[in-house]
């Protein structure tokens, strides 16, 4: 695969023109994504994201700065793209049925009513009631039954 030097050392553009963190396989738009949704900043990424370092994070971020209103254009061109592939292709069947069992242990602690609508509609529960199975292992026990 071809790629063409950027003035960003650890940035360079694959075929498309997308730019991406030199030998790790990762888009500069996701580092950002990343960084945006979670809120950390360059050194608690480098802890999160550990296939990159601290130098590719910087590097992946400036790229960003000095290229905002092309890669913003790109972030919500994706947004607008998974939103419409949701409406036309329907909520998941798996993310339906964690929503259902994650909405059964919530209901059971009292604390909504039952669920309906996507995974984003649930809260996180500050505490669980006792014999309430954590979401982590619902999702694990349902990916098993799955698999």
């Amino acid at each position: 695969m071809a790629f063409a030097a950027t003035a960003y050392q650890h940035i360079v553009l694959d075929a498309q023109g997308v730019p991406v963190v030199q030998g790790a396989n990762t888009k500069v738009v996701e580092v950002v994504l990343h960084a945006r949704s979670s809120g950390l900043t360059p050194e608690q990424l480098a802890e999160e994201l550990p296939h990159l370092s601290p130098a590719q994070i910087h590097s992946a971020l400036a790229y960003y700065w000095d290229h905002k209103e092309a890669l913003d254009a790109d972030i919500e061109a994706r947004r607008e793209f998974a939103e419409r592939m949701r409406r036309e292709m329907g909520q998941p069947a798996f993310a339906e049925r964690l929503a259902r069992e994650r909405g059964r242990g919530l209901r059971a602690a009292g604390e909504i009513e039952p669920a309906t609508g996507s995974l984003e509609d649930l809260p996180e529960p500050l505490e669980l009631a006792p014999g309430v199975e954590p979401p982590s292992e619902v999702l694990a026990r349902l990916r098993r039954d799955e698999g």
